[in-house]
């Protein structure tokens, strides 16, 4: 896959549970993209599981946005995007 395809661009940072008060606080912005390791993050609940979906989930409506699937729910959108972009 060429950067044609997949772009990536900045700076990146692993996502650890001690990061999401702070980035709470502070804009997303300055973080070019999230490293997320699934072991860590998968089932958890409570307060940190409320802050990651709200991390998680704002970033998907975006990209959703920007490759033109602003109008449908998250899976249908995510089905097409790997679809277009995996065959």
């Amino acid at each position: 896959m060429n950067a044609r395809q997949f772009p990536v661009h900045g700076a990146g940072l692993g996502l650890r549970r001690s990061f999401l008060d702070a980035a709470a606080e502070r804009s997303l912005a300055s973080v070019g993209f999230w490293e997320v390791a699934p072991e860590n993050w998968i089932g958890i609940g409570g307060r940190l599981g409320r802050q990651f979906r709200g991390m998680t989930e704002s970033e998907i409506d975006a990209l959703m946005a920007s490759f033109g699937f602003a109008n449908c729910n998250r899976r249908t959108a995510l089905e097409n995007m790997i679809k277009d972009h995996t065959t």
